[in-house]
């Protein structure tokens, strides 16, 4: 077997592509976070604080309605901190509202305008006060093909990850959330028709995002795999959306990957051996999408996209997450991508270009975020099969 041998893009270019774009959302942020015609308008940045939740709404959630309290205005400046008048209680029985300061021993804390703010801004208890509302668990089945399955059989497999959010404590008004998440899957279990050897898969995703109840909203971030099979691959991607949020329900915008490195091994096929090495990389693609959010606290979403590749393939899919209790929620996503190849044997052909994957599984977010809207919940999911292409160079 022939060494292996590095990709062909060096880092620092890579580097330096992603930390101009970083540096232009962090300057954009600054600039509309500073502009009256651009900040969030007064009637979503809080609710009033005798607002009671709706019927139906599970106690510890904000009411429908509830908005944005900028980081710059907030009481605390390192936290996202609510109001939320059903949660607090003294320890005597008496109820703040009523004009008494909260206890020690409540959650809360009373500020100048006697609004009483949770102290840990999470709405369910002590055991959240590390953020846990903003911490995604997710577990779940899939089944992906493309190019790397040479036009055979198509994966099948589980996945496990994890994804997290937090403010940028930079103590500037950039309203900037940050996130990194890591997804392991596991396929093709009982090998394929040209390897007996199982599928591995590795994925991380870490970026910058700004969520908002109306307005400009974005994020990017960088994605990173590792393919473990036949061959072994390491590849990269810098992948970010862009859009407007017309009101808390309805939003309509742009996505887009930009693939930034290539990489090169020489396929070990079983029990016949390969003699040629192979090159491969990741595949821009550009899409735009509309998203609704939906839901007493606006926990729920789905969203359709529609776009095209760099290799002008055509790129379609959707995606969801559907809250079913505090702390478990469903989600799911498609992708398919339909090959501008014609149709014919062998390995560059349509059939064996085609790309879809199809995932389905559970978030558990033991802070108890899944009822409940969080601005600092991260915005891209972890990259997978579906939104990370890659062909053949």
């Amino acid at each position: 077997m022939k060494p292996r041998r590095p990709s062909k893009s060096p880092v620092r270019p890579r580097l330096t592509r992603f930390a101009w774009s970083l540096g232009a959302a962090i300057a954009v942020s600054a600039g509309l976070a500073q502009s009256p015609a651009w900040a969030q308008p007064d009637v979503l940045r809080a609710a009033p604080y005798n607002q009671s939740p709706a019927a139906g709404v599970h106690r510890n959630s904000p009411p429908r309605g509830y908005g944005f309290v900028p980081k710059h205005e907030q009481w605390a400046a390192s936290m996202g901190w609510r109001k939320d008048e059903s949660y607090f209680t003294s320890s005597d029985g008496e109820d703040p509202a009523a004009g008494s300061a909260a206890s020690p021993h409540s959650h809360g804390a009373q500020s100048d305008d006697n609004a009483v703010w949770d102290a840990g801004g999470f709405l369910c208890g002590d055991f959240c006060r590390a953020d846990l509302r903003n911490l995604q668990l997710l577990g779940g089945v899939q089944a992906f093909t493309g190019p790397m399955n040479r036009g055979g059989q198509g994966s099948f497999g589980f996945y496990e990850g994890v994804n997290y959010g937090a403010p940028v404590a930079l103590g500037l008004p950039l309203e900037i959330g940050w996130q990194a998440g890591f997804r392991a899957t596991q396929s093709n279990l009982s090998g394929s028709d040209f390897t007996t050897d199982s599928r591995q898969q590795f994925f991380a995703t870490a970026g910058l995002f700004h969520r908002v109840d109306r307005g400009l909203q974005w994020a990017i971030g960088y994605d990173w795999s590792h393919n473990d099979w036949y061959l072994d691959t390491d590849l990269g991607q810098l992948r970010g959306e862009l859009s407007w949020k017309a009101n808390c329900d309805h939003e309509a915008g742009l996505m887009f990957a930009i693939g930034n490195t290539t990489d090169t091994d020489l396929p070990i096929f079983r029990p016949s051996q390969s003699v040629a090495v192979e090159t491969w990389e990741t595949t821009d693609w550009y899409a735009g999408f509309y998203r609704y959010t939906f839901g007493d606290c606006l926990q729920n979403s789905v969203r359709a996209f529609v776009g095209f590749t760099g290799q002008s393939d055509a790129l379609l899919g959707a995606d969801a997450i559907v809250a079913i209790n505090n702390n478990w929620a469903v989600q799911g996503g498609l992708t398919f991508m339909a090959p501008a190849e014609s149709s014919g044997p062998g390995i560059h052909a349509g059939h064996a270009q085609e790309s879809w994957n199809l995932a389905i599984g559970i978030v558990w977010t033991p802070g108890c975020s899944s009822a409940e809207r969080g601005y600092y919940t991260p915005l891209l999911n972890v990259a997978d099969n579906g939104s990370l292409l890659v062909d053949r160079k």
